[in-house]
């Protein structure tokens, strides 16, 4: 049996899974302001839950950041640098503990899951909309992790020119302008209360203002989907995380897609909402843990 936790800079969950099954599950507020030790009591809070004493063999983490499988070297939206995570939860449970970017982790378990229903594909890109953007690339097969880890830090390429300076400490990345922060903003601006931006979805169909705010964010999400068709070209780019329940996203995003991807690709591509929802992360992570680590073992 395995612990999955999919710690997020909003929320965290945590799952117990036994061959491809989530047995148990448990959400909490990740709450980042508070620092590693109130997230790190709550962490240990729901793998206790979760295990309730059964024997574990492993606890596997998704972060929304760059990790070499021991420690986040860099996690803006946690707060977190150099955090030797893993050999804290080690010494605790004594059992092996992983640390994998919650993206990869999510586009590996669509992959798995859409390669079950179609041998051919080879080539997928995984991206989680949420507090902030992430992307998983698999290339022939296999999980593509570049230089030092840190490929599919897509949230960080730039899009646009207003100068807005991102936690990372570039200018007008991609997340800025297509995560929940973008969707909240951008409703007060527009003269209204503070809502979240799950809240101002569900507006979209009585107010016009959500409705503006939304559309935006869909043209925004869209410019970076046809960047990374136009330099990976993947035969799937699913899309997935907390905001891609937003539905109407979707025809927004495909007709975009039709008329700015490169012309090769645009009829090529397929653009897909994730079909394994919130489990995605945590499926993801046990198909990586016995793909990646106990074969090779």
């Amino acid at each position: 049996m395995l612990v999955a936790v999919d710690l997020g800079g909003t929320k965290t969950r945590t799952s117990l899974i036994d061959k491809g099954r989530i047995l148990r599950q448990i959400t909490f507020l990740t709450e980042p302001q508070k620092g590693r030790s109130y997230i790190l009591k709550e962490l240990f809070k729901s793998i206790d839950y979760v295990s309730e004493s059964k024997k574990i063999d492993a606890v596997l983490i998704a972060v929304a950041g760059v990790t070499d499988g021991k420690s986040i070297l860099r996690a803006v939206n946690l707060g977190f640098e150099n955090f030797k995570l893993a050999s804290i939860v080690e010494r605790k449970y004594k059992v092996p503990c992983f640390l994998e970017n919650d993206a990869n982790a999510f586009a590996y378990a669509e992959f798995v899951n859409l390669r079950k229903k179609d041998s051919s594909l080879q080539n997928l890109v995984g991206v989680t909309l949420g507090t902030g953007i992430g992307a998983g690339i698999v290339i022939n097969g296999v999980l593509y992790k570049g230089l030092s880890n840190s490929a599919g830090e897509a949230g960080h390429m730039t899009i646009d020119s207003q100068h807005r300076k991102c936690k990372c400490g570039n200018f007008d990345c991609w997340e800025l302008y297509a995560s929940s922060g973008f969707i909240e903003k951008q409703y007060l601006k527009l003269g209204h209360h503070k809502l979240t931006a799950e809240e101002v979805n569900d507006l979209y169909k009585v107010d016009k203002s959500a409705r503006k705010v939304i559309s935006q964010f869909a043209k925004n999400v869209s410019v970076g989907i046809v960047n990374l068709a136009n330099v990976l070209a993947p035969q799937v780019i699913v899309v997935g995380g907390g905001l891609s329940n937003i539905d109407y996203i979707f025809k927004p995003i495909s007709e975009y897609f039709r008329n700015h991807a490169f012309p090769t690709i645009r009829k090529d591509v397929k653009i897909l909402k994730s079909s394994l929802g919130r489990n995605a992360i945590a499926l993801g992570l046990s198909y990586l843990y016995y793909d990646y680590f106990v074969k090779k073992k």
